[in-house]
C-alpha cells in the first residue's frame, strides 16, 4: 500500500530531524527558524541524502524515487523534505523577501492538520 501516492512506508521521524539539524532546525516542532536554498547549498544536506539514498530507496515508490534523487540539488531537496514531513503533519511554507537587496525564498517549517472529510448529509431533497 503507498502513502500519499508517493512512499511505500512513512519516513522515520528521527531520520527526518537528523536532516534539518543540517540546517539549524532542533526538530519538527521547531517553528521559528528559517532557511533559504543558500543556507541548504552551505550544508552538508545534499552529501548527506546522497548517502543515505538507501534509506530513502526503502521508503519512496521506485519510480518517485528516480525523479528526485537524479541530480539532486537544493530545489529537489526541499521538496523532498516537504514530501516526507507531510506524513508528520508538517509542511514547510515558503515566503518569498529581500536579503541584502536579493530576493530569495524564504522556508519556514509549520503544522498543519490534514483535511477533514466532509460527512454525507443523508437528507432528503425533493424537487416540485
Amino acid at each position: 500500500m503507498t502513502i500519499n501516492q508517493l512512499f511505500r512506508k512513512e519516513p522515520d521521524l528521527q531520520f527526518l530531524e537528523k536532516l534539518l539539524k543540517e540546517l539549524g532546525i532542533d526538530s519538527v516542532t521547531d517553528t521559528t527558524k528559517t532557511f533559504t536554498r543558500i543556507d541548504i547549498d552551505a550544508s552538508d544536506l545534499a552529501k548527506i541524502m546522497m548517502e543515505s539514498q538507501d534509506v530513502f530507496r526503502e521508503i519512496y515508490l521506485p519510480c518517485k524515487f528516480n525523479v528526485y534523487f537524479k541530480n539532486l540539488d537544493s530545489k529537489k531537496i526541499v521538496t523532498v523534505l516537504r514530501q516526507c514531513l507531510k506524513t508528520h503533519n508538517v509542511t514547510i511554507d515558503s515566503n518569498e523577501k529581500c536579503i541584502n537587496g536579493e530576493k530569495m525564498i524564504v522556508y519556514k517549517l509549520n503544522s498543519f492538520n490534514p483535511k477533514v472529510k466532509a460527512t454525507k448529509n443523508k437528507g432528503l431533497v425533493t424537487f416540485d
